[in-house]
């Protein structure tokens, strides 16, 4: 993996309010904030997340403890990786259960100091860019005012959910969708985002060809593994491509791996 390039770390001191560390937290649409030392900016002593909040707001609920100090509650035992190591955060997050590493550089005294920061975004992101064909699946799509996404449950609806979810042109339908409520979902489509791999053989062709035989469709792109399907299924989709028909995109193993990678380690929290 192409080593991930830390974003810049917001921070606030230690002895910021808590309800002012929510404010900041709200009014920068982030899920984190690095905490550094009141007398030093650049040293990072903890964090603060949006899972922190959850886990302490039901205590507080109106009571004056809003005005204490962030230094309080903030998480300690700070997990950080150097600059030197950025090609281990994929792993580290993950081993970890952390969504945020904060990446750090050793001053002439050995004193940590704070160089960014890392999100599992970032590594997600990195591995998108990366992969040819999810690139050249966003760009086709970019500019089609309506998208409509078929794809069922677990990793594979979340590998779209994550490609996809900025676009505000963008419906995902039901995972137990029937023929007729797909076609019906397709009148106003521009683009049919279908990932067929954790459908049978079977169903997926009966929908696709459903989508094929209407008088009017939008444009498909088929997202599969082939390593899932017969060589037959492959292709025949890839004679359709060919000619034409359809759009066909191979998934990236990698995304799969680390997205159930990520929902096994959130989990076992």
């Amino acid at each position: 993996m192409t080593l991930i390039k830390p974003s810049p770390a917001l921070t606030l001191s230690e002895h910021t309010s808590i309800g002012d560390t929510v404010s900041f937290l709200i009014e920068h649409k982030v899920g984190s904030v690095i905490i550094t030392a009141y007398n030093d900016p650049n040293k990072p002593v903890g964090i603060f997340t949006e899972r922190d909040l959850l886990k302490w707001v039901l205590k507080f609920g109106n009571s004056n403890l809003w005005a204490t100090a962030i230094g309080n509650i903030m998480t300690k035992g700070l997990i950080t990786i150097t600059t030197e190591q950025l090609d281990q955060a994929n792993d580290l997050m993950i081993q970890n259960h952390i969504r945020h590493l904060p990446v750090v550089y050793q001053d002439d005294d050995g004193v940590s100091r704070l160089a960014g920061i890392i999100s599992m975004r970032d590594a997600f992101n990195r591995l998108v860019e990366e992969n040819k064909s999810i690139r050249e699946l966003l760009t086709e799509i970019e500019q089609k005012p309506n998208i409509i996404v078929l794809a069922k449950s677990g990793p594979p609806r979340k590998l779209q959910s994550s490609l996809l979810s900025n676009r505000a042109n963008l419906q995902f339908l039901p995972e137990n969708s029937g023929i007729q409520e797909v076609r019906n979902q397709l009148q106003n489509s521009q683009a049919f985002v279908f990932d067929i791999d954790t459908y049978p053989n079977s169903e997926w062709v009966k929908i696709l060809k459903a989508v094929l035989d209407s008088e009017k469709h939008p444009d498909l792109y088929i997202i599969m593994d082939p390593k899932q399907h017969d060589q037959k299924a492959t292709d025949t989709l890839q004679t359709m491509h060919s000619a034409n028909v359809l759009n066909v995109f191979h998934k990236p193993i990698n995304l799969i791996t680390y997205l159930e990678r990520i929902d096994a380690s959130l989990q076992s929290l």
